[in-house]
């Protein structure tokens, strides 16, 4: 599933410079990955079936994993409820962007410029949303429901892959559904918070979590649960799930097995392919395979010669695609710039080793505190396969604790993500070996119960939430500027999360919502975020727009809600302008053609 999402996009993108960005050129790759996809089905056919007959349970519980996030997203994502467009849940921020990236592509912005930053080349690891642009050139115009659809998918594809390394390890199937679920489910013990506030009696659970998933709070609650993860932040969703399928794909490597070296080769183009998904899923990656062959070295299981040819055979693909695409600039910076500069030693917070151990307990929950303690009750590291998970579940863990190399300094803690599979599975490995097998798999279960109760309200969370994310007249007037404007048009806004011209209509504004463009390298040099949002601000106070024109290219300037609820006054400014002309007034929105 993951070598589909990451194969299509990658082939896709390349025939796309070639060809142009439009449904023929996704229209023959699909019939290209059509006619692979049969001769792999006829080919594997017996194997397949197989597969069917063995794992017929497992399939299942994948289905029911992508209808609950499907049940999850469906009424959060620009659904029409009371007179507006719902955007709801932990949806009401990121998935903005997303949707603003997926929309621009599908609307002609290729080879992308930041539609949040217009003028810059689109340095992100946007590939995911890619993905989502691909389907989307089919749907037509705008069809956000993309998000709906794919999310879920991803979501299962993490499911299967953490169940196909548990049971790689073990070789117990019902032992590896537990962590496939637990892991697409973990949770931080926010849970605690809603049960104190359902003990007070002043509400319900449903009016309680309609307003507040109880993922956060002032103290040591900072990660969310896995649940928002993939119900918006897309990279992640494409991350977290290929890591687990390199480190299978790894581990599965021995001269005996058939086609190992091809095993290896597979992971590197997939570690490769991770620098525009989910960049901290290269890093993690090639830590892993360090590891595991280091350790192999060590032991003396390989030789020197064998490792050479792995690194070989592991590093081109990955090192020729990160190369291939960390050359890109983002402002005046390169990668290993920003990298430089945001890097410091010690934690992402400054904090004690006290707040620091509160922190793991609290955002990882029973499940770590277990971990930690089955690795000295039984040792069953001494395989060397489940070493090196060990080894690098603890590297992992310190990465963020001891260093800090990422403009946002929560973007470290996404490191204890790729955390959370690695648990799952040595957990696994832990029960797996007790005795009395069905009371090991009821306190696994119990486990993974109380470790998912906070994804699972982050869910009923987003099917409650009504948060207001786009009017009705927003929409309308998207859609006018798809069907009005010319591609890659450059909008003047307020520097907000949600926004027509872009999300809806494709086109590129000058900034959006500062915390994007700011945690990916727009923070510093002669133009980036502040002065940016000082230019457009100027706009709408003086009714000035000669320096937006000169300095950006600016085409035209959007005066919607947001806009008008901070600078009332602009729109006589605007009106009276002889260098602009109006050309959309409708439902209190109004769109002006700089001349």
């Amino acid at each position: 599933m993951i070598l589909s999402v990451i194969g299509s996009s990658f082939f896709s993108y390349f025939f796309a410079l070639i060809f142009g960005f439009n449904q023929n050129t996704f229209f023959g790759c699909f019939l290209f990955f059509l006619f692979i996809f049969v001769y792999l089905i006829l080919r594997k056919k017996s194997d397949i079936a197989s597969y069917l007959k063995k794992f017929w349970q497992v399939l299942i519980v994948g289905v029911l994993v992508y209808i609950i996030y499907f049940a999850a997203l469906y009424p959060a994502i620009f659904n029409l409820y009371n007179g507006y467009f719902v955007m709801g849940g932990p949806n009401w921020q990121d998935t903005a962007m997303h949707l603003s990236i997926i929309q621009s592509l599908t609307q002609g912005n290729f080879p992308p410029s930041a539609p949040y930053f217009s003028g810059a080349a689109l340095s992100y690891y946007y590939f995911s949303d890619l993905h989502a642009a691909i389907v989307g050139a089919f749907t037509g115009k705008f069809f956000p429901q993309v998000l709906v659809i794919l999310n879920p998918f991803l979501a299962a594809a993490f499911f299967f892959s953490v169940f196909a390394l548990t049971y790689q390890i073990t070789k117990k199937k019902i032992f590896s559904v537990i962590p496939g679920i637990m892991a697409v489910m973990y949770g931080n013990l926010g849970f605690v918070n809603l049960i104190m506030e359902l003990l007070k009696g002043e509400s319900n659970y449903v009016g309680l979590i309609t307003t507040n998933a109880f993922n956060f709070d002032k103290y040591y609650l900072q990660m969310t649960p896995m649940a928002d993860y993939f119900l918006q932040n897309r990279p992640m969703m494409v991350g977290l799930p290929a890591f687990v399928l390199v480190v299978l794909l790894l581990i599965s490597t021995k001269k005996t097995s058939r086609g190992y070296l091809s095993k290896i080769f597979v992971a590197g183009i997939i570690t490769g392919a991770l620098i525009k998904f989910q960049l901290f899923g290269f890093v993690v990656c090639w830590i892993f395979f360090g590891i595991y062959f280091g350790l192999k070295l060590i032991l003396k299981k390989i030789k020197f010669t064998k490792l050479f040819k792995y690194v070989f055979v592991y590093g081109v693909p990955s090192l020729v695609v990160f190369f291939l695409f960390s050359l890109e600039r983002i402002g005046d910076r390169s990668l290993i710039n920003i990298f430089l500069d945001s890097f410091s030693w010690g934690s992402w917070q400054r904090h004690g080793v006290l707040w620091l151990s509160l922190f793991l307990v609290e955002n990882l929950g029973l499940g770590f505190l277990l971990y930690i303690i089955g690795f000295f009750i039984k040792r069953l590291w001494r395989k060397i396969e489940i070493l090196s998970i060990y080894i690098m579940s603890f590297v992992i863990v310190l990465i963020p604790l001891v260093m800090k190399f990422t403009i946002y300094e929560f973007d470290m803690l996404k490191f204890f993500y790729y955390l959370i599979p690695l648990i799952c599975v040595l957990l696994t490995v832990y029960f797996s070996e007790y005795k009395n097998k069905k009371i090991a798999i009821y306190i696994f279960v119990f486990i993974a119960l109380i470790s998912s109760l906070s994804s699972i309200n982050m869910l009923m969370h987003s099917y409650f939430n009504k948060g207001e994310g786009y009017l009705r007249s927003d929409y309308e007037a998207g859609i006018w500027i798809i069907d009005n404007t010319p591609e890659k048009s450059v909008f003047v806004t307020m520097p907000t999360v949600r926004s027509a011209p872009s999300d809806i209509g494709g086109r590129l504004r000058i900034i959006s919502y500062i915390n994007w463009p700011h945690s990916h390298g727009f923070n510093v040099g002669v133009d980036n975020v502040f002065t940016r949002v000082a230019d457009v601000e100027a706009v709408y106070a003086t009714g000035d727009i000669n320096q937006v024109k000169l300095k950006y290219g600016a085409g035209y300037v959007f005066y919607g809600k947001e806009e008008k609820g901070k600078y009332p006054e602009s729109e006589k400014l605007l009106d009276s302008n002889k260098d602009l002309r109006l050309i959309y007034n409708q439902d209190g929105t109004k769109i002006y053609e700089i001349f």
